[in-house]
């Protein structure tokens, strides 16, 4: 299961199709085990809303969510004292067991924390990689799994896979 923090910055200015449909629709979906890492105290969900008040594809995105099983992952309570919107963000982030990854905007949000050549932020000693909105796009595309059949001394190929000699292959 893979778990992403998608920040407020990437849902007020998705508004282009890929954004909507290859990033944020992605989560809701069947058909995979990733999900939107959120916050026990419910701030994040809280932002979320606000936002969709405004963002009609946000409010069905929120609604698709809440289905079970849920996309949500609940990670951990955000500390006392934390209020700026970007580091609840970034303190759930670096709450994540594994694959550190935050879905935002731009980059250029985060002008005011130290961003390293990979696109990585360090804070409370963890790295976290900060995804653009074009890179989520090719990071959650579906992979095509290709599978090679024989036949009866005749060979199928499909989804584009290739054909192997003597029997069964897996691409």
């Amino acid at each position: 299961m893979a778990t992403y923090i998608v920040s407020s910055c990437f849902l007020k200015n998705a508004e282009l199709r890929p954004y909507i449909s290859d990033v944020l629709f992605r989560f809701p979906q069947q058909d995979n085990s990733l999900k939107v890492g959120i916050d026990k105290n419910k701030i994040i969900i809280d932002l979320y809303a606000e936002i969709a008040e405004e963002k009609h594809h946000v409010s069905t995105w929120l609604d698709l969510m809440s289905f079970n099983p849920t996309s949500f992952e609940k990670i951990t309570e955000i500390e006392e004292g934390i209020t700026e919107e970007t580091e609840v963000f970034l303190f759930v982030c670096s709450a994540l067991v594994n694959n550190k990854k935050m879905i935002v905007d731009t980059i250029q949000n985060f002008g005011a924390y130290n961003v390293t050549e990979e696109n990585q932020i360090e804070y409370r000693n963890n790295k976290i990689k900060i995804i653009e909105k074009d890179d989520a796009v090719i990071e959650l595309r579906p992979q095509n799994q290709q599978i090679n059949i024989a036949s009866g001394g005749s060979s199928i190929a499909t989804g584009g896979s290739s054909i192997m000699e003597n029997g069964i292959g897996y691409g």
